[in-house]
């Protein structure tokens, strides 16, 4: 009796398990097929006017906060090394993680250490008040379930550390503790077990040397080496000023810059427009129509006539942006730099169906082709992205053939059903190569046995005019120079 009773129960909790799932998913639809169109005009008592009144609401709230911390009531914090941030007004992809992967790369050539401050959004440890750190720039130490997907991915470059957790402030003083460490023990006891999976085999193994902080040598670091070499990179910080930052790094998709004009739930927009003005440089993403996929890019203001075309298009997309002006052809919002930057695919790794990874501790292979030798493949696509209809786009740019692609929901973790859809598709669909982003690769088992060869693509910014890359670059460099600060 008890056991009918037991078996009644879980059946009936399944069945509004999948209920809740269901309504979810359609209210989730609902909101997105509102949040993506630019006009239109709400009804009185419809679902629509409900999310226009709840985004007045938050109207209100985002702008009595940024009032209170620029008047100073709410006092922000502050650490003694040079920080920057990396965010953008509208919810979804521009483009964050490639422009910080690009910065922390460009200051780690320069000589500098930097430290990528991540929220760990989809992660575990999101829902806790912990900060850890997810890799220390050689081992990874953490799954992408625990830290989430796109601090797992950087960590996983093992170029620099990844600090993850909700609260930055304290993030910062975990890497502060970092910079300034030369023991020999492992980060705050965070190494993996020897029996940890990892995808990819990144997690440190049991017979790994254990990381000395961010020193290479024996000796400790000074405080004025350490001021003078850590950077702390906020991942998404635009939002974040809670955390004082010494230079804010502004992104916008250049063929949506502001979504459709209005706020979340009804829009895309995360604050009012006019909060492009505490940027001190605005970087235009996607920007499709003034460079080419394939070959070199060709700069936007090298002649007037480009210039101008250029000029006309950004008028025509940022409408709401005050203060657009044009210095010597490169744009400027109130005054502040503006650059232009495409997202240029890359082939980060191929993974062959015949090879079958059942050690846990193997190395990640080389691509063994290039982005090029796909071109005339038949491919099926499957991807959990902010924006998956561009990823398609890319992949078709390619000269790729799409025959299916599955879309998922951003930050999507893959389970044993998505992988089994995955492959009956294979079979049915006649594609003879699978292709997925780096960012779904890094959310994937590392054991999984494929149907058919596996081309995973990452994204890398590149700038329209290589003049520019050298301007932005050396605006930072110069910033970074010329701050003073003390422990």
């Amino acid at each position: 009796m008890k056991l009918l009773v037991k078996k009644k129960i879980s059946s009936i909790t399944k069945t509004l398990d999948k209920k809740k799932s269901s309504i979810s998913e359609i209210l989730e639809k609902r909101i997105t097929e509102i949040s993506i169109e630019h006009y239109y005009k709400p009804e009185f008592f419809s679902f629509r006017s409900l999310l226009v009144f709840i985004s007045k609401i938050y109207a209100l709230i985002t702008s009595v906060r940024v009032w209170l911390y620029k008047k100073n009531i709410i006092k922000a914090k502050n650490v003694p090394f040079f920080v920057i941030s990396i965010g953008n007004i509208v919810a979804g992809g521009s483009g964050k993680t490639p422009m910080t992967l690009y910065v922390a790369e460009m200051l780690k050539e320069k000589g500098f250490k930097p430290v990528v401050l991540s929220r760990g959004y989809g992660g575990s440890i999101e829902k806790t008040d912990s900060n850890v750190v997810a890799g220390d720039g050689k081992n990874v130490f953490f799954s992408p379930d625990e830290v989430g997907d796109e601090p797992f991915m950087m960590a996983s470059r093992r170029s620099f550390p990844v600090v993850v957790g909700k609260n930055r402030f304290k993030g910062a003083i975990k890497a502060m503790e970092m910079l300034f460490s030369s023991d020999s023990q492992p980060p705050f006891g965070l190494y993996a077990s020897s029996d940890s999976q990892s995808p990819f085999g990144l997690h440190a193994s049991s017979d790994s040397q254990p990381p000395s902080g961010l020193n290479s040598s024996s000796e400790p670091q000074s405080p004025s080496d350490a001021l003078s070499k850590g950077i702390m990179i906020l991942d998404d910080g635009f939002q974040h000023i809670r955390l004082k930052r010494d230079l804010d790094i502004l992104l916008m998709d250049y063929t949506h810059p502001l979504g459709n004009g209005r706020l979340l739930p009804v829009g895309r927009l995360r604050e009012k427009p006019d909060a492009a003005s505490r940027a001190d440089i605005v970087v235009f993403t996607r920007c499709r129509d003034i460079t080419s996929l394939h070959g070199e890019p060709s700069a936007p203001c090298s002649t007037p006539a480009s210039s101008q075309k250029t000029s006309l298009s950004l008028k025509s997309n940022l409408p709401n942006i005050k203060g657009l002006t044009h210095i010597n052809g490169l744009p400027h919002i109130n005054d502040l730099p503006c650059f232009m930057t495409t997202h240029r695919p890359s082939l980060y790794c191929f993974i062959n169906k015949e090879i079958f990874h059942d050690d846990k501790n193997f190395s990640l292979p080389q691509p063994p082709t290039t982005i090029e030798n796909l071109t005339g493949r038949r491919a099926l696509l499957f991807s959990g992205i902010a924006d998956n209809r561009f990823f398609r786009q890319t992949v078709t740019d390619l000269g790729i053939y799409v025959l299916e692609h599955l879309e998922f929901n951003d930050h999507h973790m893959y389970k044993s059903g998505d992988i089994c859809q995955i492959n009956e598709l294979c079979y049915t669909c006649g594609a003879d190569l699978l292709i997925t982003t780096e960012k779904d690769y890094a959310r994937l088992n590392y054991c999984t046995k494929w149907p058919l060869d596996i081309a995973v693509l990452g994204v890398r910014i590149e700038f329209v005019d290589s003049a520019e890359k050298d301007t932005f670059n050396n605006i930072i460099l110069n910033a970074v120079n010329n701050c003073s600060k003390q422990v």
